[in-house]
């Protein structure tokens, strides 16, 4: 099983989405709901699809930001993290 690179991409553009409502919602409290949302999204994401598939632990984003070029193996099962651009059907 591998992690595929749309879902490390999704991650990466809601925590940018997530930052930019958080500083607007400084000024406007309104945005702050829709950061809430987004946060939510991106904890769901995280929970499902972005954590290492052999041992389910949760691996950190930056980290797998580097594997998307880089080979990089799993801290607490030292297993290849194996990232795709598309799924195999």
């Amino acid at each position: 099983m591998t992690i595929q690179k749309r879902d490390i991409l999704l991650a990466t553009a809601l925590m940018a989405v997530f930052t930019v409502f958080v500083l607007i919602g400084i000024r406007y409290r309104v945005f702050l709901v829709p950061a809430g949302v987004v946060l939510a999204c991106y904890l769901v994401l995280v929970q499902t699809r972005l954590r290492c598939p052999n041992c389910k632990r949760s691996i950190k984003l930056d980290r797998l930001l580097y594997a998307i070029n880089h080979p990089y193996c799993c801290s607490e099962c030292d297993e290849r993290i194996y990232v795709v651009s598309k799924s195999k059907s």
